[in-house]
């Protein structure tokens, strides 16, 4: 941990300005610079907090609105350049204050600025080696147990059963084998939390994490934000977890599923975030090339940025989300309302979803604005194939959840390969409020109308299923299944903000400005 001298007019330094080549060398707020893309068009490159994270509420005045500051105002001591993972910890623990000593809880909560220089591995164990399966397996006799094979063989019923018989006629090695094949769930679960305890940041409320120049990186580690408010991210690449111990769960859809554990970034009930200029992908480990057991690829990667329980007032702007299966997840279930109706303001601009084959995002409750991003995918992709429901697969962009409100505006939707259409842009999980003004698809205006009913068909072939469904089994349809699909959203953005005019000018904006590196911080 390094804690740095405090100089006045540094007290939240951070550089906001892009870099030159990305920015067209101005900086500011976005009514004041602004990037040339194409000769046709100019789009103003925003630099400050906007969208639904701009808009939380101030608690103490009604009339006003409380934007996330992060750590700003923090004092020299609650700055920090973290270069390890054990850095990182500490300066998230704010181990600098002189509060720390004696109340290490409100330490935590108070202002801090984290700039991460260089890269970080969540699995350093800090003296030159770093956390492998066989790390977690010897942390204690229970995690000790898990054999991958063995838990696979635990949901073959015929080769239980098999066992089961032979243990029962006093086959030893029978007993044996029954007995490590019974231990295969405690010792997944227990190797899954000596994983994350390793692997995990914990960032509290009242936080900005900067990564300094153009290489700041978090690779096999994540960020967790639980119960956090007013906390900002920027410029920083992370490399997903890649779970060691995945789970099979025979419940999962019709056939059951592999599920993974951690993500890039997961925030269970958190407010005031700003996410910016960050880069997450699965860095070259697909799930893709792991193998097919019960049917389905092992998945070894969750999302790469969730958010539930009622999280509100986030924006996420000029990220890439590149090369993932299930990207964002919005809400924490269908049966959840009472914790996220009412929440989930959310709003997404500038990023870039490159080969994210599903969740761009996939929103339940919320509000949710989407405009000026660039969507892009292949049917032929060879790791990250993208096939629409017209293609029989189960990729999409952007996904209707129950009860979501979704406004998509001025984005560029790029889908090649043969018998790609427009059906992979939107898909339905029994959401019937969406409206789409101004985007494109494959380089041509997208009338509003075209996009629409692509998602009106969807929600209609949806509801037709529940409704054939529940009256076959004599029950009740479910609430979502009684509305009609409209364009009619109940809301519109509170904000200022400005759409793209031209799809070439959008494309060019925003694989100029997305992504880590793009801005300069410098480390104090």
């Amino acid at each position: 941990m390094y804690v740095k001298p405090f100089r006045p007019a540094l007290a939240a330094p951070i550089v906001l300005a892009c870099l030159l080549q990305a920015c067209g060398g101005n900086s500011g707020d976005s009514s004041s610079s602004s990037t040339t893309a194409t000769p046709s068009e100019s789009i103003t490159a925003v630099t400050t907090v906007s969208g639904w994270a701009a808009q939380n509420p101030d608690p103490n005045n009604a009339a006003a609105v409380l934007p996330p500051t992060g750590g700003e105002g923090a004092p020299a001591t609650n700055i920090y350049v973290a270069t390890t993972r054990a850095e990182l910890r500490d300066a998230l623990l704010n181990k600098g204050s002189a509060t720390y000593a004696t109340n290490a809880s409100a330490a935590a909560l108070e202002p801090k600025i984290v700039y991460i220089k260089g890269t970080l591995y969540g699995t350093d164990l800090g003296n030159g080696q770093y956390a492998t399966e066989d790390t977690y397996k010897a942390a204690n006799t229970t995690c000790g147990k898990w054999d991958f094979d063995l838990y696979v063989k635990s949901f073959d019923s015929a080769y239980v059963t098999d066992l089961q018989t032979k243990a029962t006629a006093g086959d030893a090695t029978a007993t044996a084998s029954l007995a490590k094949v019974k231990a295969q769930g405690s010792a997944r679960t227990n190797c899954a939390n000596v994983q994350k305890a390793q692997i995990q940041f914990s960032v509290p409320s009242n936080t900005t994490i900067l990564g300094v120049g153009n290489d700041a990186k978090i690779i096999d580690g994540y960020l967790e934000l639980n119960a956090r408010t007013n906390v900002i991210v920027r410029n920083l690449e992370i490399q997903a977890v890649q779970d060691r111990f995945p789970a099979w769960t025979p419940s999962d859809g019709p056939t059951g599923n592999w599920n993974a554990r951690y993500k890039g970034i997961t925030v269970v009930t958190g407010t005031r975030l700003w996410f910016d200029h960050l880069t997450l992908s699965d860095a070259g480990h697909p799930d893709s090339q792991e193998p097919i057991i019960y049917g389905k690829h092992v998945q070894r990667h969750d999302g790469l940025l969730d958010m539930e329980d009622g999280t509100d007032y986030v924006t996420i702007s000029y990220s890439i989300f590149r090369n993932h299966d299930k990207t964002i997840m919005i809400g924490s279930g269908d049966g959840k309302a009472a914790r996220d109706r009412g929440k989930n303001h959310m709003t997404f601009f500038g990023n870039l979803f490159d080969n994210s084959q599903e969740r761009s995002p996939r929103v339940r409750f919320g509000q949710v604005h989407i405009y000026n991003n660039y969507f892009r995918g292949s049917v032929d992709d060879v790791d990250y194939p993208m096939l629409s429901r017209a293609l029989n697969g189960g990729h999409y962009f952007i996904g209707m959840g129950i009860e979501s409100m979704i406004l998509s505006e001025a984005n560029a939707f790029e889908y090649k390969g043969t018998g790609a259409d427009e059906y992979i842009i939107v898909d339905n999980f029994k959401g019937y409020q969406f409206k789409d003004n101004g985007s494109w698809f494959n380089g041509l205006p997208l009338a509003s109308s075209t996009i629409n009913t692509v998602a009106k068909a969807r929600y209609d072939a949806v509801k037709a299923a529940a409704v054939a469904t529940a009256q076959s089994a004599g029950a009740a349809v479910e609430d979502w299944a009684t509305h009609e699909f409209t364009n009619e959203l109940g809301w519109t953005p509170p904000y200022t903000y400005t759409p793209a005019k031209t799809e070439a000018g959008l494309k060019a904006h925003v694989l100029a400005n997305a992504g880590a590196g793009k801005m300069t911080v410098k480390a104090p």
